[in-house]
């Protein structure tokens, strides 16, 4: 794009706007049930003495609205409503003694979807293992 050029030629504003309002609105909806998945997580590294330098080191994220537009182009076939990634909660723990325990917690706990054990399958530069759970608590 030159400068001065409008970005928006060739576009739809009225769509544009009608995505933006979508994206936005979908994701709100994921604002409650992901500080309650962070607040659950929270409890279960306490349960388990795993705090950081003193600090339960709980975070939680909502993708961004650019990224789920850029996703969403990279991966023309995918729909907004299949995008399981729009938010994530990740802890922080001191010892792979500590993640071992809160693991075990949240399988006993929580509807597990997926475990992907990057300590023993290492990529790049991640050590950690991913837990993607539904949300939802086991019965």
């Amino acid at each position: 794009m030159e400068e001065g050029e409008d970005p928006f030629t060739g576009f739809d504003v009225e769509e544009l706007v009608d995505a933006m309002i979508a994206v936005t609105w979908w994701r709100s909806l994921h604002a409650r049930p992901l500080s309650r998945v962070g607040a659950n997580l929270r409890y279960h590294v306490a349960a388990e003495d795993a705090a950081v330098s003193a600090r339960i080191d709980v975070t939680q994220r909502l993708k961004r609205r650019p990224t789920v537009f850029d996703k969403l182009e990279r991966e023309p076939t995918m729909q907004l409503t299949q995008m399981w990634d729009i938010g994530g909660v990740r802890a922080r723990l001191p010892s792979l003694r500590h993640l071992q325990a809160v693991s075990r917690r949240l399988r006993k706990t929580w509807t597990i979807v997926r475990t992907k054990d990057y300590i023993k399958e290492p990529r790049s530069s991640v050590t950690a293992r991913s837990i993607t759970s539904s949300g939802e608590t086991a019965a």
